[in-house]
């Protein structure tokens, strides 16, 4: 798609007291973590500080009494001493209406900005974040990575540690190649949805060819739209197959997810409730929430992203937003974020989000669609006027649930070589050059970027058994994209070649050989396109 109609896209699924150190330190030690913790979880907190500590990490504690403001102070005043790696708050953020010492005592508080830009909805005058915590200069952008760990009591606080090292520890495999996606629906009428289930489906096509995705649309016309009885227990099962992301795009509150609306009912994507149901299994997803509220982490009551980092089964981390959100901004941000998770070499999760909102005001001379991207939001965004501002309230907006020094479990790169073209009924030679040995498996696949990709979606919505057991079949077809699979077991280090027999009745156009190769502690990935002729 050309980079005007990828940058349409993007912007249309937007829419939607002193010091302590714990941790021997050498003058010269570039690695110190601030964290402000409440004296009552230093204890829960000692497992990771030890393990931080094996890592080459020392960790200073600040106190968490007073306003964030003089929190805020505090860690400026550690910072002029030394730049931290990282800064952790652990413990929810109080609601402004909290009063009493010991309701404080296991909270660390948010800020509150006020939000000046005017947009076509009603929202808050204000904004939550931890933001101002990472921004050591004063111009609002963070310079250090920075995360929260939102417990409220010693035992979950255990868990999520449990839950950090775990991850980190964790054998890698076939996970760590999957990024799971989920997409809500604008219910603005058949052609501005038609235009949101495009832009959907081109983020889709922006994460490189190595890795292997699936959609699940709440679009009833969708072919990527499961039976919508199933949608929610769909959505529980993308995330608990322990992805390496999880993301949802569409409407949100601070306690649930949209619904997928239909002629004959509105099932809820997500809620609450449902959380119980996370049984995050290969590995423990990031998660992406891409939609309005559901990071509201100051209220009165917990929000969606709090609850599912908190749940024994749920993500190891999620970022997402405290408020209002516009379509501009959050679409730069969700292409940064995806560009540093995937395409960078950033060693961890508070580094990918750090440079995601550095390059969110700082835009990279080199990215054509943030460059189109820009210019679109100039002619068409209703905050025209207000644009840099905008971007600079984004910054706030988005926060980080989860530990900012969580290492990424990315797979390492495996480069192939093979044929431009090759014949149907013939076959395909690859050269892989493998950086350990293991099991590789070899994937011929339809590339996401014919137009063929998907099947047909629909006009009518299908009412009798028969229809709804074929809509959910085009949703397995449609999350299907391999031609031809070929694993070679026990594979040498160093070159292989290896032939992939191209069946006779194969699709022609483009295509994608995907591999995989792992060990049991180690992974890696690598693709190369080709077109099959006929």
């Amino acid at each position: 798609m050309p980079t005007r109609r990828r940058a349409l896209a993007f912007l249309v699924l937007a829419w939607f007291v002193a010091p302590r150190t714990l941790a021997a330190e050498t003058g010269s030690d570039p690695k110190e973590v601030f964290v402000v913790c409440p004296k009552a979880f230093e204890t829960a907190l000692k497992p990771w500080v030890d393990y931080r500590t094996r890592q080459g990490y020392s960790t200073r504690l600040l106190a968490n009494q007073g306003t964030a403001e003089q929190i805020r102070s505090r860690i400026e005043k550690a910072a002029a001493q030394r730049t931290p790696a990282a800064i952790l708050l652990v413990g929810d953020a109080a609601p402004p209406s909290t009063t009493g010492a010991a309701a404080l005592a296991k909270t660390v508080p948010g800020f509150r900005v006020p939000a000046t830009v005017e947009i076509p909805v009603k929202r808050a005058s204000h904004i939550g974040t931890d933001n101002p915590y990472a921004d050591l200069d004063g111009d609002r952008v963070p310079d250090v990575p920075l995360g929260r760990l939102p417990v409220k009591t010693e035992g979950e606080l255990r868990a999520v540690i449990r839950k950090i090292i775990a991850y980190e520890s964790a054998p890698l495999g076939t996970w760590q190649r999957d990024i799971n996606l989920v997409a809500g629906v604008g219910g603005f009428g058949v052609v501005i949805d038609n235009v949101i289930q495009m832009a959907a489906w081109q983020l889709v096509k922006n994460v490189p060819d190595a890795y292997r995705i699936s959609l699940t649309q709440a679009s009833w016309g969708s072919p990527f739209c499961p039976t919508p009885a199933r949608f929610p227990k769909t959505t529980m099962e993308r995330l608990n197959e322990g992805p390496l992301l999880w993301t949802y795009i569409g409407h949100g509150r601070h306690d649930r997810l949209d619904r997928v609306r239909t002629p004959k009912g509105s099932p809820r994507i997500m809620r609450m409730a449902d959380l119980p149901q996370l049984r995050n299994g290969k590995g423990r997803s990031l998660a992406l929430l891409l939609c309005c509220h559901a990071g509201a982490y100051d209220g009165a009551t917990d929000c969606l992203a709090e609850r599912m980092l908190i749940a024994p089964g749920g993500p190891i981390a999620v970022i997402a937003v405290s408020r209002v959100t516009m379509p501009y901004s959050m679409a730069v941000l969700a292409n940064g974020t995806m560009k540093q998770l995937l395409m960078a070499d950033c060693a961890t999760l508070g580094e990918v989000f750090r440079r995601a909102k550095q390059e969110l005001v700082q835009a990279d001379p080199e990215d054509q669609t943030r460059k189109m991207m820009d210019q679109l939001a100039q002619a068409m965004s209703p905050t025209r006027n207000e644009l840099a501002e905008e971007r600079m309230e984004h910054l706030a907006l988005f926060n980080l649930f989860g530990d900012p020094l969580l290492s990424l479990r990315r797979p390492e790169a495996l480069a192939l070589k093979l044929p431009n073209q090759v014949s149907r009924g013939g076959t395909l030679t690859v050269a892989a050059t493998l950086p350990f040995s293991g099991d590789l498996t070899l994937q011929l696949v339809r590339s996401r970027h014919r137009p063929d990709y998907a099947p047909a979606g629909r006009n009518a919505f299908p009412t009798t058994p028969q229809g709804l057991a074929a809509m959910q079949k085009t949703y397995d077809r449609a999350n299907r994209d391999d031609i031809q699979n070929l694993r070679v077991e026990a594979a040498a280090v160093g070159k292989l070649t290896s032939s992939i027999p191209v069946a006779a009745d194969a699709p022609t156009g483009l295509c994608v050989v995907r591999a995989h190769l792992t060990d049991g502690t180690r992974s890696a990935i690598g693709s190369r396109p080709v077109t099959i002729m006929p």
